[in-house]
């Protein structure tokens, strides 16, 4: 039996809120839109599966650790600047960390069974970390300022990869084109990056011929027809939200 504390809009600073119920039931944690600092006591929770912290002031990932089978985490508009404390994720299959402030993946020592990361509208420079999240099916990496994607390669059972509104020239052209050798990959997004026109037509053609099942988006229209993100997100919050003792709501 399935239950989800819910702590949302409110000021907590930590996620060691109580709540009267059985603590070894619940597999949900809400804490959406507070003011979290911390990831505390997270261990009351023994079968936890999906954690919500969206909308904080997480600055590090310490204390996951105490929650072992995290299946999902939103951790999307907090401070993070990198995965300080994040360590090993056994069992994470989804991670949302758009609107950080991380400039570094560096702090995850390993994801073996991460399937989905958005990391769009971040500061990344490069995608050096990919490479411990060997089962990864999608990335966002868009809207940052990656100029460096070798470690893509690493990533054998990509499907889709988003990598508009980056800073990726002319010395990414070879490390794009090599990205049709990934054999599961059907959609790829170079829009809005640094490459001539004359570069992003090269790289279609090498798809065409290497890849013709994989889709290279390279307009603003495509990303829209595809659902793929292109610029900063507009999913801010509002204050419109009601504050709750936290509570069991399932």
């Amino acid at each position: 039996y399935q239950r989800r504390v819910h702590g949302s809009y409110n000021d907590y600073k930590s996620t060691d809120q109580q709540f009267a119920g059985d603590y070894n039931t619940v597999t949900h944690l809400n804490y959406y839109h507070n003011r979290l600092q911390g990831l505390t006591q997270l261990n009351r929770y023994p079968n936890l599966l999906r954690l919500t912290v969206r909308w904080n002031d997480l600055k590090n990932f310490n204390g996951i650790d105490k929650a072992p089978y995290l299946r999902w985490i939103d951790a999307s508009g907090n401070h993070l600047q990198n995965l300080q404390g994040a360590g090993v994720l056994q069992s994470l299959e989804w991670l949302d960390l758009h609107y950080n402030d991380i400039s570094s993946l560096r702090g995850l020592v390993q994801a073996p069974n991460l399937t989905w990361i958005n990391l769009n509208a971040n500061q990344l420079s490069s995608l050096a970390g990919v490479e411990t999240m060997p089962r990864l099916r999608f990335i966002d990496a868009s809207y940052n300022e990656v100029s460096d994607i070798s470690t893509l390669h690493s990533c054998s059972l990509v499907q889709e990869i988003n990598l508009a509104s980056n800073h990726l020239g002319s010395s990414s052209v070879g490390a794009l084109m090599n990205l049709a050798g990934l054999p599961h990959l059907f959609r790829l997004n170079i829009y809005n990056n640094d490459l001539e026109d004359s570069q992003v037509n090269q790289i279609i053609q090498h798809f065409r011929k290497m890849k013709p099942d994989c889709k290279v988006i390279t307009t603003q229209q495509e990303c829209i027809q595809f659902g793929h993100n292109y610029d900063s997100p507009k999913d801010m919050p509002t204050d419109s939200g009601t504050g709750t003792q936290c509570c069991v709501v399932s």
